[in-house]
C-alpha cells in the first residue's frame, strides 16, 4: 500500500516501503533505533579491516615498483655503458659526435642516479607536483609516451611472429547438405 503513515505529514516516508515498515531485510536506516545499531557495528567492523587490506594492497604495489624500479636502473646502467663505449669508439674519428654521445651517456647517468636514490612515493609525488604545475607539458608527455610504448608493442609483436615456424590451418571439410524433410501427413 502507497498510503501516508499515520503519524501524518505529507513527504514522509510511506508504510509500503520496506525500510520504513521496519520489515525483515530492510535497508539500514538512521532512523530507526533497532537497525542504526547494527548497521553501525557492521560499518564499524568493515571499516576497521579495510585499510589493513587497503595497506596491503599499496604496499604490495610499492614492493613491485620498487623492484622495477632497480631493474630499471640496473638496465639504464647498461644502456649508458654501451653508449659511453660508442662515444670512445667515435672519439678519433668524429669529435662533436663523441662529445654528443658522451653527454648523452652522462645523463642516463644521472637519470639511473636520480632513480637509486629516490623511493617510488618520492617519484609519484614529483609526477604529480609536475603535473599540477604544468598539466599541458604533462598530458602532452604522456601522449606521446602512449604512442611509443604502442609502437614498440606493435613492432616486438610482429618480431615475435617472425621467428616461429608457419603451420598452415588444415582445410574445413565441406559439409553435405541436408536433404528437406518430407511433409507429414497428419495435423
Amino acid at each position: 500500500m502507497d498510503t501516508e503513515r499515520s503519524t501524518g505529514g505529507a513527504g514522509r516516508a510511506r508504510s509500503g516501503s520496506s525500510a520504513a515498515s521496519g520489515s525483515p531485510g530492510a535497508a539500514p536506516q538512521a532512523q530507526s533505533p533497532g537497525t542504526s545499531e547494527s548497521y553501525e557495528r557492521y560499518r564499524s567492523t568493515h571499516e576497521s579491516r579495510r585499510p589493513g587490506l587497503m595497506e596491503q594492497a599499496r604496499d604490495g604495489a610499492l614492493h613491485q615498483l620498487d623492484k622495477q624500479r632497480e631493474r630499471a636502473a640496473t638496465e639504464l646502467t647498461s644502456v649508458a655503458d654501451a653508449v659511453r663505449q660508442s662515444g670512445r669508439q667515435l672519439q678519433g674519428e668524429h669529435t662533436t659526435m663523441a662529445s654528443f654521445v658522451d653527454n648523452a651517456a652522462n645523463q642516463i647517468e644521472r637519470l639511473v642516479g636520480g632513480l637509486r636514490e629516490k623511493h617510488v612515493d618520492d617519484m609519484v609525488d614529483d609526477v604529480e607536483r609536475f603535473a599540477r604545475q604544468r598539466p599541458a607539458l604533462f598530458l602532452g608527455s604522456a601522449f606521446c609516451l602512449g604512442l611509443i610504448a604502442a609502437r614498440f608493442l606493435k613492432s616486438s609483436g610482429r618480431g615475435a611472429d617472425t621467428w616461429r615456424p608457419y603451420t598452415p590451418v588444415p582445410p574445413v571439410p565441406p559439409v553435405p547438405p541436408v536433404p528437406p524433410r518430407a511433409p507429414s501427413s497428419g495435423t
